[in-house]
């Protein structure tokens, strides 16, 4: 043990001069003020700066990190991080400008496993491998996590509450509260304190804490906060403000809303609030009405915006409005709609 604090503890230690290397083949215990690594099978340089642990390795440290997934709280608070995997894993410390400990880089391999806790919540990682940075505070001589790069196949997990993401790929920034996933992303995200989580799926998902962008074919279910009809979405490009409670879908050329028998085509539609659409660009609504003998399917179209409010069933319309059917067409300045 040094007179700094970093302990060594194993049964067998093997010491080669010429390779200036430490190893040992029995199970061992590394120890420093916020850190702790334990494994079988160790393989070091003789400052301890690299080594390689190649059984059952497991590391433990305690710092400071904000949320994983969005709609967390992201002040930071004291947080602990427990690492396994199934071997090998490789720890590589990094010095700062003055040569001194500016925190380790931890690449693990096979069956990764990442435990996050603190007071508040908990989240779970598991993927094939992981490349992690933990950054040495040198106010409290913790460790800090500050970016993990993960990649599984078939997909990795991150599970947080009821937000959860399962992708192929994953970077994830606490010093900048980012996480960007990509390659097959699907999951759920709670849109707001106290609501249903959105189930989602994406070639592409980025997360800043309170706003979400997802790219490349997106689907959404449960988004809108009706619950009388089923809603699903799909989509190229989707924005989401937690803060405002408020998004954009984006298509090329279309966005499409299906809900129940109704089916809303725009090629930009925003979420002002989850109970109303603004339908913008190239537009059409098409709604089928079931009557005693027969149904009809009316269809709504307007050069100007198309406002649909989901709570009070009105549909209003400006500038070259149409509402047509196989029976009829009215046309006029502006329509509105008071559905049954």
């Amino acid at each position: 043990q040094s007179k700094h604090g970093t302990l060594l503890q194993t049964k067998n230690l093997r010491l080669d001069l010429s390779q200036q290397r430490f190893s040992t083949a029995d199970r061992f215990l590394f120890a420093r003020p916020g850190i702790t690594i334990k494994g079988k099978g160790l393989d070091a340089d003789d400052t301890l700066g690299t080594f390689t642990i190649l059984e059952h390795p497991e590391v433990d440290a305690t710092g400071e990190s904000s949320g994983i997934l969005s709609l967390q709280k992201t002040e930071q608070s004291e947080q602990h991080l427990r690492l396994t995997c199934q071997g090998p894993m490789t720890v590589r410390r990094v010095l700062d400008n003055q040569n001194q400990s500016a925190g380790a880089w931890v690449h693990a391999t096979q069956g990764t496993h990442i435990l996050l806790e603190n007071e508040n919540q908990q989240a779970e990682i598991s993927c094939d491998t992981a490349k992690i940075f933990l950054h040495k505070n040198p106010e409290t001589g913790k460790f800090d996590l500050e970016r993990a790069e993960l990649e599984a196949i078939p997909h990795l997990t991150v599970q947080q509450g009821s937000n959860h993401v399962q992708a192929e790929r994953g970077i994830i920034e606490w010093s900048t509260n980012r996480s960007h996933f990509t390659g097959n992303v699907t999951g759920s995200f709670v849109p707001k304190e106290g609501s249903k989580p959105v189930q989602f799926r994406a070639q592409e998902l980025t997360d800043l804490g309170d706003k979400i962008h997802a790219a490349g074919t997106v689907e959404l279910d449960g988004l809108l906060e009706d619950q009388e009809e089923k809603t699903i979405a799909t989509c190229d490009r989707f924005f989401w403000n937690k803060e405002q409670e408020a998004g954009t879908l984006f298509g090329k050329p279309w966005v499409v809303v299906q809900r129940g028998t109704s089916t809303l085509r725009a090629a930009r539609i925003l979420i002002p609030n989850p109970n109303a659409l603004i339908l913008q660009g190239p537009k059409r609504v098409r709604m089928k009405q079931d009557h005693k003998d027969r149904s009809e399917v009316i269809a709504f179209t307007a050069k100007g915006d198309i406002s649909v409010a989901l709570d009070t069933r009105r549909i209003q319309m400006a500038n070259q409005c149409s509402v047509f059917s196989k029976d009829f067409r009215l046309s006029a300045d502006r329509i509105d709609v008071q559905l049954p």
